[in-house]
């Protein structure tokens, strides 16, 4: 926060006139705690999760090796649905933080010239705009949660199928008596 407030500072006036301040605001302070909340947690589930399948698959590889071939087919697939998604969701997140920074700005300036804004009775306006920008927000908001839970549902589905054909092979493959019920399990 301290660096993006150093490098704010840092930019021309040009940069400052094309900006709102509340704009500037609201990223200083909802995008850094939205990245803090989003990035620490992701991080340290990453390290936790990596090491989990790595000793998994290990462990597959030692009982059989077609059966880990056939659960990790599955890890293309699943790459491909979070490359087609993350590009979406980006792009909606981004527009919607852009609305949000926009509704942030109205606020802002309407604070500031509270005198005018009340002299010239103009409260009641301020409040329809900001009630439109907040609608439109909202809209990039909840099409954003519908990208992100139509991926959900999609990985999910892959990893059911994945699981299902691993153990179709695996149950196969115990009845053969390539590998052990004990080892399927």
């Amino acid at each position: 926060r301290i660096e993006v407030v150093g490098r704010l500072l840092r930019l021309s006036p040009t940069f400052h006139a094309r900006r709102k301040t509340g704009d500037l605001l609201l990223r200083l302070t909802g995008d850094i705690s939205m990245l803090r909340e989003v990035m620490l947690p992701s991080l340290l589930d990453a390290s936790r999760q990596g090491l989990q399948i790595v000793g998994a698959l290990a462990g597959m590889l030692l009982i059989d090796g077609l059966m880990t071939a056939v659960a990790i087919a599955m890890l293309p697939l699943l790459s491909l649905t979070a490359l087609r998604f993350s590009g979406r969701i980006r792009a909606v997140v981004r527009e919607q933080r852009r609305k949000e920074g926009r509704l942030a700005a109205t606020a802002s300036e309407a604070l500031n010239s509270l005198i005018v804004v009340q002299a010239y009775a103009r409260a009641d306006a301020v409040v329809t705009r900001l009630a439109r920008q907040s609608e439109r927000s909202l809209g990039a908001g909840l099409r954003s949660l519908k990208l992100e839970e139509s991926m959900a549902r999609i990985v999910e589905l892959t990893l059911a199928c994945g699981v299902c054909a691993t153990l179709g092979l695996g149950g196969w493959r115990a009845m053969q008596g390539v590998i052990s019920p004990g080892e399927l399990i």
